[in-house]
C-alpha cells in the first residue's frame, strides 16, 4: 500500500491517530512567534493547525491524506482562518510567505534525497526577518 492510502486507511479507522493535544515544541515556538501566518506541512488530523488558529494564526494546512484533512475540516467547523489543501507537500507551491513554517513528523516519512529540497522550499516559504 502506498503512503497517501496508507494514511487514508488509518484516518478512516483511528480518526484521532495522533492525538488531540499539540507537539510540546509548537507551545515552546509561540513563545517567539506568538501571531501571522503558518504553514504546516503533512497537518494529518489537525492538532497543531487547530492550535495555531486557537492561538491568532491564519493557518494553510497541507497533507497529502483527504481523510486527515477531511477530518480537519469536521473539528474547525469552517474555520475562516483555515485554507487546507489536500496536496504532496513535495509538490505543493505557493507564492506566501509565513511567518511560522513547520512540518512536525513528516520528514521521518521521507526520502533522504528529498528532506533538502522540503527544507529549501520552507526556507522560501518563510518571510523575511522570522
Amino acid at each position: 500500500m502506498d503512503f497517501k492510502n496508507r494514511f487514508n486507511e488509518k484516518y478512516k479507522t483511528t480518526p484521532k491517530l495522533f492525538g488531540k493535544e499539540p507537539t510540546p515544541i509548537l507551545k515552546k515556538a509561540l513563545t517567539y512567534i506568538d501571531k501571522g501566518k503558518a504553514l504546516e506541512l503533512g497537518v494529518g488530523n489537525g492538532k497543531n493547525t487547530l492550535y495555531l488558529s486557537a492561538n491568532s494564526f491564519k493557518v494553510t494546512g497541507v497533507d497529502i491524506s483527504k481523510e486527515g484533512i477531511k477530518i480537519l475540516k469536521e473539528r474547525s467547523a469552517g474555520n475562516p482562518n483555515l485554507n487546507l489543501v489536500v496536496s504532496n507537500v513535495l509538490e505543493f507551491k505557493t507564492a506566501e510567505k509565513f511567518n511560522l513554517v513547520l512540518t512536525i513528523g513528516l520528514l521521518y516519512f521521507s526520502e533522504k534525497n528529498k528532506i533538502n529540497s522540503l527544507i529549501r522550499k520552507m526556507k522560501k516559504w518563510t518571510a523575511p526577518g522570522v
